[in-house]
């Protein structure tokens, strides 16, 4: 895929407006240039397509489906994923337990997982197939915690789904901070 192309410059725009909330101007075009050099494509065209990333001292391949809105990679995930990496000494993931909802093509989940977190990666039913290939794909073998991939329908059977641990300090951490 030519790096010139109205996807890639979109995505580009998208980048810079999106870190110039968060910086200044000349620092935002400085990220969005690094956080671009660490994307790449397929030097030859196959049946599936993918784009393939560079985060946490892995190269990251990522299939994508164009027919649905959770299965592309969003540029929040690009900012995000190059936020945990460059501030992974300041907030160090390692053996925390993360949990990404609406999760898409797991970009982000995958980082974390190969940042050293306890992920669990979640979407709707319908994007769970390609979130699992994605997230097997780039971290089996390479992380310290193998990631899991659940389904979330916002509001559906989430006690089944995602069952409460009575009693436990983290669940009575959760309660009084919900009292104050």
């Amino acid at each position: 895929m030519d790096l010139t192309s109205p996807q890639h410059n979109h995505l580009q725009n998208e980048l810079i407006r999106e870190l110039e909330r968060q910086e200044g101007e000349k620092e935002a075009e400085q990220t969005v240039a690094e956080i671009m050099r660490r994307r790449f494509f397929p030097a030859v065209i196959t049946h599936k397509a993918w784009e393939g990333f560079h985060f946490a001292g892995h190269e990251i391949r990522i299939t994508e489906a164009t027919d649905c809105y959770g299965a592309v990679v969003w540029p929040s995930a690009l900012v995000l994923c190059y936020f945990l990496e460059t501030n992974s000494k300041r907030y160090n993931l390692v053996d925390k337990n993360v949990i990404e909802i609406g999760a898409g093509t797991g970009l982000v989940s995958i980082v974390a997982s190969l940042l050293g977190a306890l992920v669990t990666a979640t979407d709707l039913p319908e994007l769970l197939g390609n979130l699992q290939h994605n997230v097997l794909q780039n971290t089996k073998l390479k992380c310290k915690h193998q990631p899991r991939v659940k389904e979330l329908s916002w509001g559906i059977d989430l006690e089944k789904n995602f069952p409460r641990f009575r009693g436990s300090s983290r669940d009575s951490c959760t309660h009084e901070a919900r009292r104050s």
